[in-house]
């Protein structure tokens, strides 16, 4: 057999009908593992003989079908082949070459599906060979091939080999191995190790002395899962994915999936079509903002336990002259930022020391200190959350530069790959045009880059970011050993066109396309790095958007705008004028913060004016209950007595989203169809995230590899579900604070 040249992966399905009525048990002179081998043949026409093209192994049954692993080349020139099998040699079986063909062409393998037979007879083919684990051959290893020699006869030929290198070309999904004593037609056929259990799937040999090469039975058989096909072998071998890839589309709703499918044609496109999809998820608390998602998916665990109960909060133990973001820490620094024209260049950092429960990431570096983490995202509480406590690195896109920043929390000083990747594609012909005077970055020599717009959250922003994920695969060595990674990446596109136009607009499908693009361009390449089959892909978001009330069609006059900081303002006019005289000073603050859905308190006004924190809160209630937009309210005094959970659904997720000593002590929900903008009214967003509706709980959530089961799941599904079941597929323990299920249902 020749060497292949231009070898391509490409999946043919080819239907082969029985004409046989039974299969013989155990056929004459047929070993164990020669039993699962078939010879695959020419379908001789007229005058012409059957001709030998290669073997297959025979990998899967299910019902009344049995599959055959393959090599792509041993079946392309062949509109028809010719099964035989060693337990019944006489039959031929005469198989017609399906016209579906895989995206991916980079190597050589094909599966034939054998059908038109009785579940009985299926069960009687044998499927007698089990599969190496890894970590799979090494160098010196012994390698036996089964092949198929002759055209006019079928018997078996082995040859013994040993490995010689474990890679082909950089390519460590395929080994290669020198050939000793092996005869024609043992492409598509297994390479065994020394105990007789499948290495690989041969797919280039020479006739003498030359090296033979082979795809990794691990990656083959993840494969036949990517693509739906059963495989008992897979089942048997208990396989965990090298990378666990964690995507979150940040302010997707899930109807954005099904509105916008024909758009999607790459990255997500791939995922709805091959993956699990949950149609009914939900986040489960109040209320829904970036930083709170963020901490459930993570940590399977509501904000009443994992205490993210917001973007920023006010914490009365720190300080009350500002609210905290959910990642504050000002024992750490910003690393990784453009020195300013003064010299200076740090600032403060920030860390997950606010997030009070472990995260997937965090169990998995626990389980195996090998396993690496890393997180990705466009600003600092979408990259930092998901890492959590151990990630080996965070990064994020500085405020106000096209660069990736990280914390001393992780590191000392950001490694030089990211310092060259920084300085180099900042300059890329795709990014020039943000420049204030359209020249290239390192024009810029003085101080940061002038920027003609805010380059956080638009779509080159995403694929800025996807350019970087690359790059850190590459040079972190990700994905590559027996250790499962995790890496998890924030896209934000979506999320800022939601806000910038509307979640209705153009803007949002435009970037929703831009995205499945950059995940299309991120899967082969990873792809190539280590077989996708390897990587075990989620998508979800940390929460919706609601429709705008200027421009959604089903709510425009239901809907309407409510402004926080005037709601503040009420609440503290009316506790002026119930509590204070006319001669006393009634512009005391004792509203500190109105924060969206929270209201805080001033404790110190309130204490010298001799108000109880109870009775504010139940004043505050009774303004706020009579504000035009206004649903529920809800006071911390009662919040905090109430034990247990509740029948109402908005109760419950305004409970699991109740952190005491951070959440709000009012805190109210707006009626559906009523948004506090970011800016409020008058503000630049025309919409919002942070209700306990379905347009802001409603999320995709997504699972493909070779451990799940493809199709479209409609039973309910939570965020919290999402780390309990990538702990389960990881046999590791699930986060501490986790009350989500595992998704069996998904899971082969």
């Amino acid at each position: 057999m020749s060497a292949i040249n231009g070898i391509r992966w490409c999946f043919v399905v080819a239907q082969l009908s029985f004409a046989m009525v039974g299969f013989t048990q155990g056929g004459k002179g047929c070993s164990e593992s020669e039993r699962a081998v078939v010879k695959i043949s020419s379908n001789s026409t007229g005058t012409m003989p059957e001709r030998t093209l290669g073997a297959g192994i025979l990998v899967s049954r299910s019902e009344a079908a049995v599959y055959i692993l393959t090599a792509y080349h041993v079946v392309k020139n062949d509109p028809s082949v010719v099964v035989r099998l060693c337990e019944d040699q006489a039959t031929r079986h005469i198989g017609k070459r399906f016209t579906k063909w895989s995206e991916e062409q980079e190597l050589d393998l094909a599966v034939i599906v054998v059908s038109d037979f009785t579940q009985q007879q299926a069960e009687q083919i044998p499927l007698s060979l089990g599969i190496n684990n890894e970590p799979g051959v090494e160098a010196g290893d012994l390698i036996d091939t089964i092949g198929h020699h002759g055209d006019d006869d079928w018997k078996v030929v082995r040859g013994i080999n040993h490995v010689t290198r474990l890679d082909r070309a950089g390519d460590d999904r395929i080994f290669k191995f020198t050939q000793i004593a092996v005869g024609d037609g043992n492409s598509g056929g297994p390479a065994l190790d020394a105990h007789g259990n499948i290495a690989g799937v041969v797919i280039e040999s020479v006739q003498s002395g030359g090296e033979a090469a082979a795809v990794r039975i691990r990656y083959a058989i993840g494969l036949l899962t990517t693509w739906g096909i059963p495989s008992e072998l897979l089942t048997n071998s208990a396989l965990k994915p090298k990378l666990v890839l964690l995507v979150i589309l940040s302010q997707c709703r899930y109807d954005y999936l099904v509105k916008y499918r024909s758009y999607l044609t790459g990255g997500i496109g791939r995922l709805l079509s091959r993956g699990a999809v949950f149609s009914n998820t939900h986040h489960d608390h109040f209320p829904t903002r970036t930083s709170s998602g963020l901490s459930v998916i993570t940590t399977g665990a509501d904000p009443s336990l994992n205490g993210v109960v917001a973007d920023e909060w006010v914490d009365f133990a720190r300080s009350t002259d500002r609210p905290v973001t959910s990642v504050d820490d000002a024992e750490t620094q910003l690393l990784g930022q453009k020195e300013q024209s003064d010299g200076s260049a740090t600032s403060l950092g920030s860390s997950p020391r606010q997030v009070f429960a472990t995260t997937i990431g965090d169990e998995l570096r626990s389980n195996d200190p090998r396993s690496k983490v890393f997180s990705v995202g466009q600003n600092d509480r979408s990259a930092i959350i998901p890492g959590g406590t151990s990630a080996n690195a965070v990064y994020w896109l500085a405020h106000d530069e096209i660069r990736f920043v990280s914390s001393t929390f992780y590191m000392e000083d950001v490694p030089q790959w990211v310092k060259t990747f920084n300085d180099k594609e900042k300059n890329a012909a795709y990014l020039r045009g943000l420049y204030t005077d359209g020249s290239e970055a390192d024009d810029h020599k003085n101080g940061p880059i002038r920027l003609k717009q805010p380059f956080f959250g638009i779509p080159l922003a995403d694929r800025y970011m996807t350019n970087f994920i690359k790059e850190l695969v590459d040079k972190e060595h990700i994905g590559t050993l027996e250790s499962p990674d995790l890496l998890t990446v924030t896209f934000y596109s979506v999320h800022s066109a939601g806000h910038r136009a509307g979640p209705d607009s153009e803007d949002v499908k435009e970037a929703l396309k831009e995205v499945d693009n950059d995940l299309d361009d991120l899967f082969h390449f990873l792809d190539r790095m280590i077989g996708l089959p390897n990587v075990l892909v989620v998508l979800t978001s940390e929460h919706g958007v609601a429709p705008s009330p200027t421009t959604g069609k089903y709510l425009r006059a239901r809907g309407g705008f409510v402004d926080g900081e005037d709601l503040g303002k009420k609440i503290n006019a009316h506790l002026n004028a119930n509590h204070l005289d006319e001669k006393q000073d009634r512009t005391r603050p004792f509203v500190l913060f109105s924060l969206k859905s929270s209201i805080y308190l001033n404790r110190g006004v309130l204490a010298s004016a001799n108000i109880s924190i109870q009775e504010a809160e139940r004043e505050a209630a009774e303004v706020l209950q009579h504000e035009k937009g206004v649903f529920r309210v809800y006071t911390a005094s009662d919040l905090t007595q109430t034990v247990g959970g509740a029948s109402d659904p908005i109760t419950r997720r305004v409970l699991n989203g109740f952190f005491p000593g951070r959440s709000g002590d009012v805190i109210y929900v707006l009626a559906p169809g009523f948004v506090d903008p970011p800016g409020g009214p008058n503000g630049v967003s025309p919409s919002d995230e942070g209700s306990p509706y379905e347009y802001d709980t409603h999320v995709p959530l997504i699972f493909m590899g070779s451990q799940i089961r493809a199709g479209l799941f409609v039973q309910s599904a939570l965020a919290n579900d999402i780390a309990p079941t990538l702990a389960a597929l990881l046999g590791i323990e699930a986060p501490t604070a986790s009350t989500g299920r595992i998704l069996v249902e998904a899971i082969r």
